[in-house]
């Protein structure tokens, strides 16, 4: 983890006691393919696809709404859905543009209080939707 300047191994917690919060293991590719299963029908009927995806007006936060455990935002110009997360010792997100259908999966072993995963994301995007433009 980052403590100011300098890197430090993050303290041990059990993955067996963290449940959802990192009970499970994956990959970069295996997110991707969950991403894309799930936006092609594969995994959900369309009516569950379609209520994971709606925006809720309850849940309006800083801009943006969630559906059923995606985040929806709008960002760069585009429509976003995404979720992240993280515990001691790294971070992850999972983000979907799906106009263009562009899926950006980043995993992270830093721990700091700023958004690592999150923001690598984002630059991302952003170098993706530059190329689209030249």
């Amino acid at each position: 983890m980052l403590k100011g300047n300098e890197l430090q191994n993050a303290d041990y917690i059990s993955m067996s006691t963290a449940w959802a919060a990192g009970g499970i293991y994956s990959t970069v590719q295996d997110l991707t393919l969950w991403n894309e299963a799930l936006a092609h029908g594969k995994l959900l009927n369309s009516d569950s696809t379609k209520r994971m995806c709606s925006v809720y007006p309850e849940t309006l936060y800083q801009g943006m709404h969630c559906g059923y455990a995606v985040v929806l935002a709008e960002r760069f110009g585009h429509q976003l859905q995404y979720h992240g997360g993280g515990i001691s010792g790294f971070q992850t997100v999972l983000q979907r543009y799906p106009e263009e259908g562009l899926v950006i999966a980043v995993m992270a072993n830093v721990e700091s209080d700023e958004d690592a995963a999150g923001t690598i994301g984002d630059g991302l995007a952003q170098i993706s939707f530059s190329a689209e433009r030249h």
